[in-house]
């Protein structure tokens, strides 16, 4: 049966304190579930990049490069007054704007703003980011996905659908047709409320949908274990009320669960392909 599923959101170990997927057993599982190909979309960091590339070699899966960089809140965005960069959670302050290389230029420009990352964190404010202005002339040869939950679309549209939609318009400015809406079904409420929204846009503005989910662990027994791990990287408990939380949604998931999960939008899951 022909593969209809490629995942765009992979965490390995190298996204630090975060994912818990060493490179050879993402290799392994794709092999295993008969996963054409695979991206590695760590935090902020190619780290990964070359053992995550050699391991899919092996098991002659298509190895794809990518990098989950933390976009930093403009003064305009309404949530950024009440946000405190020492005391916020990873994550708050900065939304999430996944970037995967097409080409060989693509991945120079990952390597380029990756660095820019850390020389903000260096000179900054202690944490690997960019700012708008640092993808300028940075995006040829660069897929852009909306980055899901924590992206730069999600937490808006609900109470600032205005901005949600400028945002949009700015990053179709930036990448074009390589621009794609994630559509993401990890158990999430929020995740039910906008997306008929990010349907509906994608459509207005001929961008095509794509199905992800967000991977950080194999399987659902390890969503415990991964819980532990977010309260290590915080500084925070098990039994903390305000921390962030796993799920067994973050599994590495079969592209049959995939395909039951999206059965309703196949052209989201055509488009991974």
């Amino acid at each position: 049966m022909p593969a209809e599923f490629v995942h765009f959101r992979v965490h390995s170990a190298f996204s630090l304190a975060e994912g818990a997927l060493p490179v050879a057993d993402i290799a392994r599982i794709c092999k295993t579930n008969a996963m054409p190909a695979v991206a590695l979309t760590d935090s902020n960091n190619l780290f990964g990049a070359f053992a995550f590339s050699s391991a899919c070699i092996k098991k002659g899966i298509q190895p794809i490069i990518g990098c989950q960089l933390a976009l930093k809140s403009d003064d305009e965005d309404p949530r950024y007054a009440r946000r405190s960069t020492e005391q916020q959670a990873p994550g708050f302050s900065w939304d999430h704007l996944p970037l995967i290389a097409r080409n060989e230029v693509g991945y120079k420009n990952l390597l380029r703003l990756s660095s820019q990352a850390y020389r903000r964190a260096r000179n900054e404010e202690g944490k690997a980011f960019i700012a708008w202005e640092d993808l300028a002339g940075k995006t040829e040869g660069l897929v852009a996905l909306t980055g899901g939950a924590k992206g730069m679309l999600n937490p808006l549209i609900e109470e600032h659908e205005d901005l949600a939609k400028k945002r949009l318009e700015r990053l179709v400015g930036l990448f074009g047709e390589n621009l794609y809406i994630e559509l993401s079904r990890q158990g999430r409420r929020h995740e039910v409320a906008v997306e008929p929204t990010l349907i509906q846009w994608a459509y207005d503005k001929g961008l095509p949908l794509l199905a992800t989910n967000n991977a950080f662990f194999e399987t659902d027994k390890m969503a415990d274990a991964h819980e532990a791990l977010l309260c290590i990287a915080d500084g925070t408990y098990v039994t903390s009320a305000d921390r962030q939380h796993s799920s067994p949604h973050f599994r590495l998931k079969t592209p049959g669960e995939m395909q039951a999960i999206f059965a309703d939008v196949p052209e989201a899951l055509a488009n991974t392909i």
